[in-house]
């Protein structure tokens, strides 16, 4: 039986992934009103270990990826307790607005413009409130260079960085319904604060740790910033 190129990335990586902070579950829930009666669904989540996050904080979330192995293999790795499901995204089988929120991180990256456009444009589909997508940031060069250095051997970095000015063009081009768009910082020297924290501190409260790493994004030079965060609030019916 044929092995996809991305069943084998996640035969090689998934217990690393696993084992790294959810960094991304850290700032959604630092930074939105989430809860009880806010769901929120995670597109080609991979791990999931941000939506396993969430829902330990009692967030209704679903997650969704297009690969059957990892689907499987998070099901029987972290016994989640969120729906999680084999799909394209492309063409979700959720219903309009089914989500106050949606995320994917470092997804889109591996996307031509058109593409990007369809993707978002089915993300905002089942999204009632606000849509986020996380791409690697082009201004930081030191990064890009050390990507375009792996991507001689290993496909998994054969990504495409972003300028700010290109996640605003993506998104207008796409026609979305928003009232408002952000262009936010995540990752870089603040996440060094996660495992300092867990090596040498762990007595200190982790939500002390998640609100402090996410207010040092903000003061991050451009240059600095691993991905850059892009948050559009939807117009709803």
């Amino acid at each position: 039986m044929n092995t996809s190129p991305w069943t084998r990335c996640w035969q090689q990586r998934l217990d690393k992934y696993l084992q790294a902070p959810p960094r991304c579950g850290y700032w959604l829930y630092s930074r939105f009103p989430l809860g009880p009666k806010t769901r929120v669904l995670e597109i080609a989540g991979g791990s999931f270990r941000d939506s396993n996050f969430l829902a330990q904080q009692g967030v209704p979330v679903s997650g969704i990826d297009a690969d059957p192995y990892v689907v499987e293999q998070v099901k029987l790795r972290l016994k989640p307790t969120f729906e999680l499901l084999v799909g394209d995204a492309f063409s979700m089988p959720f219903e309009a607005k089914e989500f106050y929120l949606s995320f994917s991180n470092g997804f889109l990256g591996y996307f031509a413009d058109t593409e990007i456009h369809r993707l978002l444009q089915e993300q905002a589909q089942v999204t009632k409130r606000f849509l986020v997508f996380l791409v690697h940031n082009a201004e930081n060069r030191k990064l890009l260079e050390q990507f375009r250095q792996l991507a001689q051997k290993d496909p998994l970095y054969q990504i495409r960085f972003f300028s700010r000015s290109e996640v605003r063009s993506l998104v207008l081009g796409s026609g979305l319904p928003i009232i408002s768009m952000r262009l936010l910082k995540f990752g870089g020297p603040a996440d060094k604060l996660y495992w300092i924290s867990r090596t040498f501190q762990p007595w200190l409260p982790l939500g002390i740790v998640r609100a402090v790493v996410a207010r040092l994004y903000t003061i991050q030079r451009w240059n600095m910033v691993e991905r850059i965060a892009c948050v559009a609030n939807l117009q709803s019916d």
